[in-house]
């Protein structure tokens, strides 16, 4: 039987208790991970200051190596390291520093986490989070080969204001978190990519076929304007933009139809529906 050990990395306010990293501690629990959480004291919450920052993190990771020296790392088989935030900071760092081989999962990482990262590891983040700038996330992650999990509209906790939204968007994280505790875990964002191209697609043509065939049954597109509202926000969400560049960079299966990510495709389609539902109204 393996001998294994999960360390939770908290951020500054956002404890072990709350919901990203309460329930990644119980999923790691349950894979039979020994759970423990380094705590942190006197540490200021600082935004928008670098150095006040990076004393800060200096700071907070001295208390994680003291607490960690405590432990016996190297009696583990199995190390997985989970953070929040600064804790991705730290656990990235800490990994690097003492050569340890650890599985890392990162919740909402700062840009500085980067500088520590591993190939393949799974990063969490929204792009309405105003401890990180979203876009200089994204190319770090591109640049060091990290999977990063983008949710729109969500904040520095993952989360939009939209309660069963926001379970939602806990859900999905979650799911992919079990998936990689438990070594299921497809190593890049490319499966989810694919998946999102081919539902947008799928409404893209039924689109395409109601809005032909409006003047004849136009209940049926007055009805399916819902999923063309989702089309729309896919759209204009950075999540396109993703798409589209991963596409330029022939990162998408070849023979994945993609007529969403044609530049025009789109608003040309959603110009049509916007006339036409003018012209059934």
């Amino acid at each position: 039987m393996q001998n294994k050990l999960a360390v939770i990395f908290p951020g500054i306010g956002y404890t072990k208790d709350k919901p990203l990293l309460y329930y990644a501690g119980k999923l790691a629990k349950a894979a039979g991970y020994n759970v423990i959480s380094v705590e942190y004291h006197d540490i200021q919450k600082i935004q928008g200051d670098t150095e006040l920052m990076k004393k800060e993190i200096k700071k907070a990771y001295a208390q994680a190596e003291e607490q960690l020296g405590t432990i016996s790392l190297d009696e583990y088989d199995d190390i997985l390291f989970i953070g929040k935030s600064i804790g991705c900071v730290l656990l990235a760092k800490y990994a690097a520093d003492h050569d340890i081989n650890a599985k890392q999962i990162w919740y909402t990482p700062l840009e500085a986490t980067f500088t520590y990262a591993k190939e393949n590891i799974p990063a969490f983040i929204g792009d309405n989070d105003p401890w990180s700038e979203y876009e200089k996330i994204k190319k770090s992650a591109d640049r060091k080969k990290v999977a990063l999990y983008t949710y729109p509209g969500c904040n520095h906790s993952l989360e939009s204001g939209d309660i069963l939204h926001d379970i939602k968007v806990l859900g999905s994280v979650m799911d992919k978190t079990e998936e990689y505790i438990n070594d299921t875990y497809s190593d890049t964002a490319t499966d989810e990519r694919v998946a999102r191209i081919k539902s947008m697609e799928k409404i893209y043509d039924t689109a395409l076929e109601l809005i032909n065939s409006a003047k004849e049954n136009p209940a049926a597109l007055k009805d399916y304007q819902p999923e063309i509202r989702k089309l729309a926000e896919y759209y204009e969400s950075p999540l396109w933009k993703e798409d589209y560049e991963a596409d330029e960079d022939g990162m998408l299966p070849k023979d994945l139809k993609r007529g969403v990510l044609s530049e025009d495709g789109i608003y040309n389609l959603l110009e049509w529906n916007s006339d036409i539902m003018q012209e059934i109204s």
